[in-house]
C-alpha cells in the first residue's frame, strides 16, 4: 500500500493563489486508486477541514507542522492510543498549547527582538499579508500548537534561534512565515501515522512532497521524499530528490510518474 504525505501551500496549492487546479488530476487519481493522501501542513485544523472537503479527501491529516494528527473515526480497524476526540476524529497531540507560545512571544518582544505574530494581527491584516480571503484568514488565525510570525529585523535570527533553544521550543520557516512551536515536527507525526498504516496494511511504501524548510523532517522520515520547485524555480535544498516543476505542477508530474 502506497501512502502519500503532502504539504499544501506551495506544494499541492499554488503559492500565490492557493489554487489546486494544477494538482487536481493527480489528487483525483490518488482518490480513484484508493491511495491515502495525508495533508501534512502548517495549516490549522479548520483550514485542513476546508481543503479536505474542497479536494474530496477523507484520510487522516497532520496540522500545524506536526502539532497533532487527526484520524477519522472507524478509519483503522484496530484501537490505538489517542489524546482526545474532536467532532468525528481521534486526535494525537504532540505539542504544548497556544498559551505557552503566547508567553514566549511576549518574552521575545521584551528582549528587543521585533516580531509580529498572528496573535498581533487582525483577520484583515492576515488576509492582506498572506493573500487570503477574509474567511480563510479567520481559519488561519485559529492556532492551537504553533505561532506564525514575521521577524522584523533579519539581523536577529541568531538571537531568535538561541531563544527558542533555551526555552525548549522549536523554530522553523515556512513559505511565508517563521513558526514558533514545541519540540515536535512534521517528521515525528508522519512516523507515528506511518506506524498505524503499517499495522493496518502490513507492507507500505511512504512518499512525501514539500517545498520548504519545515518539510525537511517529513521528507526524511519516508521512503521517498520530494521537494517541488519554489515560486522562483529554485529548490529549498539539494539534500532531497526534486520533483521538477513549481509547486503543484511538480507534485502532479511526479505523482503521475510514480503511478504510471
Amino acid at each position: 500500500m502506497i501512502i502519500v504525505f503532502s504539504d499544501l501551500d506551495g506544494t499541492m496549492l499554488d503559492h500565490s493563489t492557493y489554487s489546486a487546479n494544477k494538482s487536481k488530476n493527480a489528487i483525483e487519481l490518488l482518490i480513484r486508486k484508493k491511495i491515502p493522501l495525508v495533508f501534512c501542513t502548517s495549516k490549522t485544523f479548520a483550514e485542513n477541514e476546508f481543503f479536505r472537503k474542497k479536494l474530496g479527501d477523507s484520510d487522516p491529516f497532520i496540522v500545524e507542522n506536526g502539532g497533532a494528527i487527526y484520524i477519522p473515526e472507524n478509519y483503522f480497524s484496530f484501537h490505538f492510543p489517542y489524546t482526545r476526540r474532536v467532532k468525528n476524529y481521534f486526535v494525537i497531540d504532540f505539542g504544548p498549547k497556544r498559551e505557552v507560545l503566547l508567553e514566549a512571544m511576549d518574552e521575545l518582544k521584551s528582549k528587543g527582538i521585533k516580531v509580529k505574530s498572528f496573535a498581533d494581527m487582525g483577520v484583515e491584516e492576515i488576509a492582506e499579508d498572506a493573500g487570503l480571503s477574509l474567511e480563510m484568514a479567520k481559519l488561519a488565525k485559529e492556532r492551537e500548537f504553533t505561532m506564525p510570525f514575521k521577524l522584523l529585523d533579519e539581523n536577529k535570527i541568531s538571537e531568535l534561534k538561541k531563544f527558542a533553544h533555551t526555552h525548549d521550543l522549536n523554530l522553523t520557516k515556512g513559505g511565508r512565515y517563521f513558526h514558533l512551536m514545541g519540540q515536535f515536527d512534521k517528521g515525528e507525526a508522519v512516523e507515528k501515522l506511518s506506524a498505524l498504516y503499517k499495522k493496518e496494511f502490513k507492507k507500505i511504501e511512504t512518499i512525501a512532497f514539500g517545498d520548504s524548510q519545515n518539510d525537511f523532517e517529513m521528507l526524511g522520515s519516508v521512503d521517498k521524499g520530494f521537494l517541488v520547485g519554489k515560486i522562483d524555480g529554485k529548490f529549498a535544498s539539494n539534500k532531497f530528490s526534486h520533483a521538477e516543476g513549481i509547486g503543484p505542477e511538480g507534485f502532479s508530474k511526479k505523482i503521475m510518474e510514480l503511478l504510471s
